[in-house]
Order: structure tokens, then C-alpha cells, then sequence
């Protein structure tokens, strides 16, 4: 009897155990996926490709981070002209 007792009482803890997290649960929740382009990280898988096999590669990722329910996708994008200026003032910073 005291091994139905324990049981019992060990499924009762656990069950308000589980009430309790998903009390906690909050109501919104950043779920992403961060997708790096420098080097081809992630996206394009190399270069070269055509429009076509690029948007068909993101469209693959963005299939699957739906398949995995994240709500939000980061994409990074290098830009083409990134070189740094060469001075010694920079506007808006005073030493």
C-alpha cells in the first residue's frame, strides 16, 4: 500500500510540476535562426550561383526554420563596399 502511495504522490508532484512551467511559459518568444552570408556560411552554399539557385537555397532554409516553428530569421548581408575610412577625425566623435 505505502508503494501505491508514493507512486501516487510522485505523479501528483510531477503533474503540478508541470502545471507550474507552463504557468511560466511566456506569452511571446523570440525563436530565430541566424543565416550568414560572408564567406558563404550559410547562404549562397558558394559562389557563382545563378538568382535562381540562390533563391531556391534560401527558400530551402526558410522551409526548414517553418519545419522547426522559429518565428524570426536573421539574415545577414555583407555589403559590397565595406572598406573603413582612413582618417583621423571621424564626424561626429571628438577626442
Amino acid at each position: 500500500m505505502s508503494r501505491c502511495r508514493s507512486a501516487a504522490l510522485a505523479v501528483l508532484a510531477l503533474a503540478g510540476a508541470i502545471r507550474e512551467v507552463e504557468a511560466e511559459a511566456p506569452a511571446r518568444e523570440f525563436r530565430g535562426a541566424w543565416v550568414a552570408t560572408v564567406y558563404n556560411l550559410d547562404w549562397p552554399s558558394k559562389a557563382g550561383l545563378s538568382a535562381a539557385q540562390q533563391q531556391a537555397e534560401l527558400r530551402a532554409i526558410l522551409d526548414r526554420a517553418a519545419e522547426l516553428k522559429l518565428n524570426a530569421i536573421l539574415l545577414q548581408v555583407r555589403p559590397s563596399a565595406d572598406a573603413s575610412i582612413a582618417r583621423r577625425e571621424s564626424r561626429g566623435l571628438r577626442c
